[in-house]
């Protein structure tokens, strides 16, 4: 892999992690149109993936001290008060419940997900799925439901569309955004529990992924991980800028049309023998 090409997977990545139309999906059509041989492909995407979570923490740095100073300040010395329906105090617990399913999915099933990331026809159909659930929120009527009145049933229900999308194609974002926005939560709160929920998915990945981020350094060069990293991080940002604005004014479904495009596209070229 070239620095080259990891600019462009990095640009990809940034792209696409945050609007709702698979940055794993968009990784895996951008590697086979390149036709890049490399033994590592899940590994580069945790590393474009740490500089998205990255701009997920400078976009939502004040949610995410506020819930920093809450723990140390506030749970560690009363327990008990981890449960109260405060906002930050919340908000941990919800987060904690959305991340059990991509955990426990992430841990059994490492090798079969790994083996997806080289299945471009999944990834295809994986799309269209997408569009069709992000579709579906244009029939969404969200009831004002804020933090503090998320149930954990519906938190848990966020955190099983966050572990459907461990699939490639399946939109994180878009996938647990529309979760939040069907079970009537409000945009403001959907989107703010959907990245917060992916910091401890993405940092955990990386966790499981240190050991083969260094081999990969030695197989492909740091340059590559550095590019790709530095670029998500950076266009990263702004796209996450551009989506809650899409939300914010009920959009969300607007993206579904470009999932089914590309989706539509990807089988084609399936079915001629690209992307094979």
């Amino acid at each position: 892999m070239t620095t080259l090409q990891a600019f462009v997977l990095g640009l990809v990545q940034a792209l696409t992690e945050f609007l709702p139309v698979s940055s794993s999906g968009h990784l895996v059509l951008a590697q086979k149109a390149m036709q890049l041989r490399t033994d590592f492909p899940a590994t580069f995407e945790v590393v474009v993936h740490l500089g998205t979570l990255l701009a997920t923490l400078l976009v939502f740095w004040k949610p995410v001290w506020e819930m920093v100073v809450f723990f140390f300040g506030t749970a560690i010395r009363k327990p008990n008060a981890c449960m109260c329906r405060t906002g930050a105090g919340w908000m941990i617990v919800l987060i904690v419940i959305g991340s059990i399913p991509a955990g426990v999915v992430g841990v059994l099933f490492e090798d079969q997900i790994e083996a997806m990331f080289s299945n471009a026809l999944l990834v295809a159909l994986a799309l269209c799925a997408t569009g069709a659930v992000l579709f579906a929120t244009r029939w969404s009527r969200p009831r004002g439901v804020g933090v503090e009145n998320v149930s954990l049933g519906r938190g848990l229900i966020v955190g099983v569309a966050q572990a459907i999308a461990i699939t490639p194609g399946i939109s994180r974002s878009g996938s647990t955004i529309a979760a939040g926005l069907l079970c009537g939560i409000d945009r403001e709160t959907a989107a703010r529990l959907s990245f917060l929920l992916s910091l401890p998915a993405v940092g955990g990945a990386a966790l499981l992924k240190a050991r083969d981020i260094g081999e990969a350094g030695a197989a492909i060069g740091v340059e590559p991980l550095l590019a790709g990293f530095v670029t998500s991080f950076m266009v990263g940002y702004l796209a996450l800028k551009i989506l809650l604005g899409f939300v914010r004014r009920g959009r969300l479904h607007w993206f579904a049309y470009y999932c089914w495009a590309l989706g539509i596209a990807a089988l084609i070229a399936w079915s001629m023998g690209y992307l094979r």
